[in-house]
């Protein structure tokens, strides 16, 4: 009869060992982080107003952007005929590797067509600081060779205002207008709307979010009025609609 007593109690004891195990798991080790609570915290980012220095641009080697593109083009003949055409395609942008540019470090990124070996596109490099993402690239009009172009100027918020690279006389300025969710077949992004005005592109809009550059459109009205001439008017979009980031960064 005692041996059976301490057999049970024993056993209790067991019983409750485990329970406390059971309760001692941390839950935060138990199941991941939603990925719906990652694009609500890129929401609050941006919607505190301002997004502030290195690390909002993905660098990271392997990341890989594909953007759909669309242009349409409408030719006014002086006859009063109008010949309008469009064209698709598709582009990929691929981090593939550091490299060192007129003795800075640069991310060099490749962009070409998507599931091919053919680039396309070519070649850029990018930088980012406190201060701002720069692109290396072929020098703008009358530009000195190894200038960058400024894309963006931290810290970001609604107003901020700069010039993207220096050329006079021409130039290229960027102002932040607001804040936008743009929902893509990639996904749901909070992105800053970024209008550009200058020589090389009249009217152009494009976002960026903590996903890298997820939208741009331009359109843009030839300016030869006179009588004979032609009236050509372009429009260009590109969209994001799949995306691969090496540091799992996506909304």
């Amino acid at each position: 009869m005692r041996s059976t007593v301490l057999y049970l109690v024993l056993l209790l004891l067991l019983v409750a060992g485990c329970s406390r195990n059971d309760r001692s798991v941390p839950s935060a080790l138990t199941a991941p982080r939603p990925a719906v609570a990652m694009q609500q915290d890129a929401a609050s980012r941006l919607a505190s107003g301002t997004e502030w220095g290195r690390g909002f641009y993905p660098m990271h080697v392997g990341n890989r952007w594909r953007y759909a593109s669309r242009d349409s083009e409408a030719f006014f003949n002086p006859n009063g005929t109008v010949i309008t055409r469009g064209s698709q395609g598709k582009i990929e942008i691929v981090q593939v590797r550091m490299e060192q540019m007129n003795g800075r470090m640069y991310m060099r990124e490749e962009i070409g067509i998507p599931d091919t070996v053919l680039l396309g596109g070519g070649l850029r490099w990018r930088r980012e600081d406190r201060t701002g993402l720069y692109e290396y690239g072929t020098p703008a009009p009358r530009g000195s060779a190894g200038a960058e172009t400024r894309l963006l100027a931290y810290p970001l918020h609604v107003g901020a205002t700069w010039t993207m690279f220096e050329s006079s006389p021409r130039t290229d300025t960027a102002t932040v207008e607001g804040m936008d969710v743009l929902r893509l077949p990639a996904g749901r992004f909070p992105a800053w709307r970024i209008r550009i005005r200058g020589v090389r592109f009249p009217e152009k809009v494009v976002w960026y979010g903590r996903a890298g550059y997820i939208e741009s459109k331009w359109h843009v009205v030839s300016d030869s009025l006179a009588p004979g001439y032609m009236l050509v008017v372009k429009d260009h979009a590109d969209s994001l609609y799949w995306m691969r980031l090496g540091d799992e960064r996506r909304q």
